[in-house]
């Protein structure tokens, strides 16, 4: 389970990831946060409803996917997996928030989320799966989020 925690736990990440990255720049690209921001909504009360929509999407998940990995590894309590899986689901959505800056397409901006996450995920699972990576290469390597994430649960899997 260890070399394949990354394809078991991230790719369906990448189902969210995606829709989030698509629907906030098809209001970006339909200009509706400009229409709000003329009626005197805020710009940050614009981003906290978004981060907290796909938070609450990401902790139901999540809440789930603890429950499985705690009753599939006895040893591991509740809370480690979880909290994983929250910090992780952070960077999500804050990566979302900086895709969208830039891009004002939603066609394009997916594609380049899809590659932006397809390239840490290749990344995560070149230096995961190389033969007696030192610890240097682990601490280089987390700076990648999804090499992080990976990481982590195969430390929290084998410790």
């Amino acid at each position: 389970m260890g070399s394949s925690i990354g394809i078991v736990t991230l790719l369906p990440l990448l189902l969210i990831y995606l829709r989030q990255t698509s629907l906030m720049l098809q209001e970006k690209e339909s200009k509706v946060r400009e229409s709000m921001s003329i009626m005197g909504m805020k710009i940050r009360n614009y981003y906290f409803t978004w981060f907290v929509r796909y938070y609450a999407v990401y902790f139901i998940l999540h809440i789930i996917c603890s429950a499985i990995i705690t009753t599939q590894l006895t040893y591991i309590p509740f809370y480690i997996p979880f909290i994983v899986f929250i910090l992780f689901d952070l960077v999500l959505i804050i990566q979302n928030f900086f895709i969208q800056v830039f891009l004002t397409r939603a066609k394009i901006g997916v594609v380049i989320s899809l590659l932006f996450f397809v390239i840490q995920f290749v990344l995560s699972f070149i230096s995961i799966n190389s033969d007696n990576p030192t610890l240097g290469v682990n601490a280089a390597m987390s700076v990648i989020p999804h090499a992080a994430y990976v990481l982590a649960f195969q430390t929290i899997i084998y410790a």
